[in-house]
């Protein structure tokens, strides 16, 4: 049940941050390099933010690591997979559903709206999720044809105990995902 309740979160999660405008989005087979090399240069005037895309994934995976914890992670053949230099959707998930990855965002001129999500289940099998620190996707966040990543600051969602504890900070992680 509670795999059940992290999709779902992340689904509406995926709706939710995806809306806008997607006119401008392109699709950029000039880069990416899926041969699992640590990094790529992200393509010039492609709009992303800049920088290298980091620990570049097959096509169709994604890969987290954040809070001692790492999580490679297989494509959803119900979602649609699209990044580009201007919007990212994905949905990623381990096979048994217990650790999702959800993401949709957009660019636009004053920096990325949408988010970055990571569910999983802690020791004792509760939810908690992994997600950048506000504004930290402006300037973590490297595209460079199907691959995407984030490096940067990220926030913890402790399980809800009861008291609905505040996110807790958990240092710089890296999410990348190739699309396939």
């Amino acid at each position: 049940m509670r795999r059940l309740v992290i999709l779902v979160a992340v689904l509406a999660l995926l709706v939710a941050s995806c809306g806008g405008d997607d006119g401008g989005v392109s699709d950029d087979a000039s880069g990416g390099d899926a041969s699992g090399n640590d990094s790529v240069q992200s393509d010039g005037g492609d709009g992303a933010p800049g920088g290298d895309v980091v620990n570049v994934q097959a096509a169709g995976e994604a890969f987290v690591s954040v809070d001692g914890q790492e999580f490679t992670l297989t494509g959803s053949p119900s979602l649609d997979c699209d990044i580009g230099p201007e919007a990212i959707t994905f949905a990623f998930w381990v096979g048994d559903n217990s650790t999702t990855l959800g993401g949709g965002a957009n660019l636009y001129d004053d920096g990325w709206l949408g988010s970055i999500r990571l569910a999983t289940v802690d020791d004792e099998g509760l939810p908690v999720a992994y997600y950048p620190d506000d504004g930290a996707m402006d300037g973590g966040v490297a595209i460079s044809g199907d691959s995407m990543s984030f490096s940067g600051p990220m926030l913890m969602q402790p399980p809800n105990d009861g008291t609905n504890p505040p996110p807790v900070q958990v240092g710089d992680g890296t999410i990348s995902v190739t699309c396939g």
